[in-house]
């Protein structure tokens, strides 16, 4: 029996730093209040094996969990899963492999769109004469009367007295759209300025923008701080199921990051907080309630319905965040299920709603995928779980985008060439890289169709020699390919991708059936998203993935979420044609449908498509 009165001391090495808790605690908890925050792509429940921490003392016995993930000699070594272990004794740590999530590649740029500002939040110079014997008037009569403003809120009335007899009688006003909602002396026209804000599952881009002239003037990509209590939604709303007072947790988690990003861009720019008069976000269905502090259980029950669809707007001071109390807060709408207001963002980038003729298919790639299909002028929309191997998560040696992350595969004098992030030599394999080593390995015949690594005799005689050096069996007849010295990609890993690859592709042939078009109709591919920015559109097309189109009509247009909140930033008509897209969109739900598993078992093959004959 644990005493939880007893404190345990942990030290980290190799900086020495010591850390005190209570016997009892968790390793994973103890290390995030003090700074050292954990990624739990699993949501603590240790199963993707990625938490990994070596004791050098005080290693406790290891649980049945740690087991399936490491050898005999590593447990002996004291490696261990930070999220399993509970401290009994003084112990002393390395932490090597969870400092591997610093330095992670995410994408904060996309096809940008040029844009007439003409912003929901505007300023407008006022020269008013103040009361007078001749003219007993109040301020708000003066303003109401000579100029047509209408101050509803208080504050604002707060902040008028005195204004009128300051720097020559003119006075700025701040408006959403008809609203006051910022009085100042003087001319300040200058000084406006907003946030363009990206809250995806896994990372946050912020940019901070001038409103005016609609530059970036500073801009900070960072791993979202609820990742440490699950990778993926379903984890995190797993999580805020066992307990809802954990969605404050999360809420704030987002809010905080977003102040202290504030700080650091209003510091390095020169800017006041007080100056950024406007925030849009961009975020799926989940992101958005929980930002919100809205419960989105809910989402992941049948009919998995949110709480809400419409776009929202809220003033910045009921969120917490310390800009202008005032300053409205826009949320993108979300479609329905997960398909959330991120994927409307992107449909505003790709120019859907415009009443195109043809047909052409937008996806955004992630953890749960998202497609969109553009017909004749119509819309539908639906959500796919892709499922984590796309994130480098259920993957052997799987990993994030990190320096040393295999991000890509190549054939050259007849043998695999791999290319790393930072081009440091190989520690893992992310998403894209996991995409076009089954690319690259398929097509050299290591493996079949059908996802099965082949033997090295059944591999085509030309790489006979090459497939015997790579192609290991085990003792219980799976089979591996070593990709490099220390990584291998195993047949358990190829199913994963299968996995993936049959939900992305089967997910818009579903969309193509209910909107009455033929997937050989398909003229233009959109494709969104960090791993869609990565692959290679030859790649995509010979694995399955999209149909086989013109190359040069596979567009990927990258941080779309991000580009399409900078659009409804800087010009309001994209706000209303966000709402427009959200409302017109046929959202369709797949889960349960027995048509959708059907063509799901018909895509887990590798290979070019055969579409015209179905």
């Amino acid at each position: 029996m644990v005493d939880h009165k007893r404190k345990c001391r942990v030290v980290l090495e190799p900086e020495g730093r010591e850390l005190t808790a209570d016997a009892g605690s968790m390793l994973a908890d103890v290390l995030a209040t003090n700074d050292y925050p954990v990624v739990l792509p699993c949501g603590g429940n240790g199963s993707c094996g990625k938490c990994i921490v070596r004791f050098h003392s005080g290693a406790p016995e290891p649980v049945y969990e740690e087991t399936l993930f490491f050898s005999r000699n590593q447990l002996s070594r004291g490696v261990r899963l930070a999220c399993l272990v509970v401290l009994q004794t003084d112990a002393q740590i390395s932490l090597e492999e969870i400092r591997e999530g610093a330095g992670e590649n995410i994408l904060s740029s996309g096809r940008s769109v040029r844009i007439k500002p003409d912003p929901a939040v505007f300023k407008k110079l006022i020269t008013s004469m103040p009361a007078s014997v001749a003219d007993l008037r109040s301020d708000e009569q003066i303003m109401l009367e000579d100029h047509k403003v209408p101050v509803r809120n208080v504050d604002i009335l707060r902040r008028i007295p005195g204004l009128l007899t300051h720097d020559n009688n003119k006075v700025t006003l701040t408006f959403n759209r008809k609203e006051v909602i910022r009085i100042e002396a003087g001319d300040t026209r200058e000084k406006l300025f907003g946030l363009a804000v990206d809250l995806g599952t896994t990372t946050i881009v912020i940019s901070l923008i001038d409103l005016n002239r609609g530059t970036t003037l500073y801009l900070q990509a960072g791993p979202n701080p609820q990742r440490r209590f699950g990778d993926d939604l379903i984890s995190r709303l797993t999580y805020l199921k066992d307990n809802r007072k954990h969605l404050k947790q999360l809420s704030d988690g987002v809010i905080r990051y977003i102040g202290q990003t504030i700080g650091t861009g209003c510091q390095e720019t020169g800017i006041s907080p007080e100056d950024i008069n406007h925030i849009v976000l961009s975020a799926n269905t989940v992101m958005n309630h929980i930002f919100l502090g809205v419960d989105p259980v809910q989402i992941a029950q049948a009919p998995y319905t949110p709480v809400f669809s419409r776009a929202r707007s809220v003033p910045a001071g009921d969120l917490g965040l310390e800009i202008l109390a005032e300053a409205p807060v826009f949320i993108s709408p979300n479609i329905g299920g997960f398909v959330g207001g991120d994927v409307v963002s992107d449909m505003l980038v790709a120019g859907f709603g415009r009443n195109s003729k043809g047909a052409r298919l937008l996806i955004d790639i992630g953890t749960n995928c998202e497609v969109v299909l553009e017909y004749n002028g119509r819309i539908w929309a639906a959500s796919s779980p892709a499922g984590p191997a796309l994130e480098g998560v259920c993957i052997t040696h799987g990993m994030r985008a990190v320096p040393g992350a295999i991000l890509d595969a190549k054939i050259v004098n007849d043998d695999l060439e791999l290319q790393t992030v930072g081009n440091e030599a190989p520690r893992g394999i992310c998403g894209s890289g996991l995409f076009h080593l089954a690319d690259v390995l398929s097509s050299m015949g290591f493996i079949a169709s059908s996802g099965r690594i082949r033997e090295p005799a059944a591999v085509p005689d030309k790489r006979f020699a090459k497939a015997t050096g790579r192609i290991r069996t085990e003792e219980d007849h799976r089979r591996s390919i070593a990709v490099s010295e220390m990584i291998d990609l195993t047949q358990d890993d190829l199913r994963e991708f299968q996995l993936a690859k049959a939900a992305i592709a089967s997910a818009w042939q579903y969309l193509c059936s209910s909107a009455g078009c033929r997937p050989e109709e398909i003229n233009t591919v959109y494709i969104a998203g960090a791993f869609g920015n990565y692959i290679r559109p030859q790649a995509a097309i010979d694995l399955g993935l999209i149909p086989s189109i013109d190359l040069k009509q596979v567009h990927f247009i990258g941080n779309a979420s991000l580009e399409g909140a900078r659009m409804m930033l800087l010009n309001q008509k994209y706000q209303r044609r966000a709402g427009r897209l959200a409302e017109q969109t046929v959202f369709i739900e797949l889960a349960g449908r027995p048509e959708f598993q059907d063509i799901y078992i018909e895509n887990m093959g590798l290979g070019k498509l055969n579409l015209q004959t179905k």
